[in-house]
């Protein structure tokens, strides 16, 4: 059951038991917890609490009422597709909440009969069988199994056809590491970072748990697409530039954020650099500078980076230099007439005229650089190469 019906049915079962003063709200969201707003548990836990009198220990209870428990559980599970007691299985040995893009993942890996776990994993949600926890800034999922949910999957673990399956999702699962209650909000990052730190120490020693890895770390970045960035520095360490250069693609494509962006493209810059590929790298700089997010302070900064670039000869085809430069430019200029620059942002907005061969709106963000600060170097350098001092 959702929050809000679980919390209706306590309410009004607590009401009929004459038990509405007991049943506080901590008490109720512990319990909807430790049941898993599963509505037969939680009926049986407040009917004890009114045969008794009072609160009590919502975990003993579910414990000592199991065999009460157990034939509801076994009609559940007899109804279960083969995905979803799978997945039950793999939660119910496992003694921590595991995030569901890494459950997914797991079960998606390349050397695993396809299923489709996102559905399997819904399956066991309606039907009360798992908890959802959502945590962390990005909200990531992570499951769980209810008290009394746990007990039964356990024993079912021991004879199930699935074990030996169960036992090799498990490894998998091992290798993201535990997650404690009280770590949840941490979200994936710690668990991303401890696979791939064993991926950049034993690459070279183990190509498949290198491969495999990776494969899941990609389904896992599709959803959560900082990964996408982790992976393309596991890439770099590993000499892959053109891999860590489509990781970082991904990453942009994927992004939200303007802020995001820019951060991408300053990456992507810096790759392309490395790759000696001076078109891609200058197109990154010119992506970073037109991202609405960034100050004229980081924009003056690209400016700055492409004038050095052009400046060494890098970019010699006519066409694409003016249509890049001009691109920045025009942004640039924007943030320029919007803000308040200094002299140095002027003087090179007026060198990205210069590359364009525009020489009058050169001189026009020359003066204006010198008007802001007549002792300028840049602008008193560019005001000589372009005539404007006796």
């Amino acid at each position: 059951m959702t929050q809000s019906e679980s919390t209706a049915l306590i309410t009004t079962t607590a009401a009929r038991f004459g038990v509405t003063n007991l049943i506080t709200s901590d008490y109720q969201q512990r319990l909807i917890q430790e049941s898993g707003g599963h509505p037969y548990v939680m009926k049986i836990m407040i009917g004890e609490v009114a045969r008794s009198g009072k609160i009590l220990d919502i975990r003993r209870v579910i414990a000592a009422k199991d065999e009460m428990l157990r034939a509801m559980f076994e009609r559940t599970y007899a109804t279960l597709s083969a995905g979803a007691e799978r997945i039950l299985l793999v939660l119910a040995s496992w003694n921590s909440p595991i995030a569901r893009v890494i459950l997914e993942a797991v079960m998606l890996r390349p050397e695993v009969e396809r299923f489709d776990a996102e559905a399997a994993i819904d399956e066991l949600w309606k039907l009360s069988l798992i908890n959802v926890l959502e945590e962390g800034e990005n909200g990531v999922e992570f499951l769980s199994l209810p008290v009394a949910a746990r007990a039964f999957a356990q024993k079912k673990l021991k004879t199930s056809p699935q074990k030996f399956l169960v036992d090799a999702d498990r490894a998998v699962v091992l290798e993201f590491g535990p997650v404690q209650h009280k770590g949840l909000s941490e979200g994936l990052g710690p668990h991303v970072s401890r696979v791939i730190n064993r991926i950049a120490r034993e690459s070279e020693d183990d190509a498949t748990f290198r491969d495999v890895y990776i494969s899941l770390l990609e389904y896992v970045a599709i959803k959560n697409t900082s990964v996408w960035l982790e992976l393309s520095e596991l890439h770099e360490t590993l000499g892959d530039r053109d891999r860590a250069i489509d990781a970082v693609r991904r990453y942009i494509e994927e992004s939200e954020g303007l802020a995001e962006e820019f951060d991408g493209y300053q990456r992507l810059a810096r790759l392309y650099r490395g790759n000696g590929d001076t078109i891609g790298e200058i197109a990154a700089v010119v992506a970073s500078g037109e991202c609405e997010a960034i100050d004229l302070s980081q924009i003056s900064a690209q400016a700055a980076n492409l004038n050095s670039l052009l400046r060494e000869g890098q970019l010699v085809d006519v066409i694409a230099k003016r249509k890049l430069v001009g691109r920045l430019a025009v942004v640039m200029a924007e943030k320029i007439r919007d803000g308040e620059p200094s002299a140095t942002d002027c003087s090179r907005l007026a060198w990205l005229y210069l590359h364009m061969q525009n020489e009058g709106e050169a001189k026009k963000m020359t003066l204006r650089g010198l008007m802001v600060d007549r002792d300028n170097e840049h602008c008193r350098n560019l005001a000589v190469r372009l005539n404007l001092l006796s």
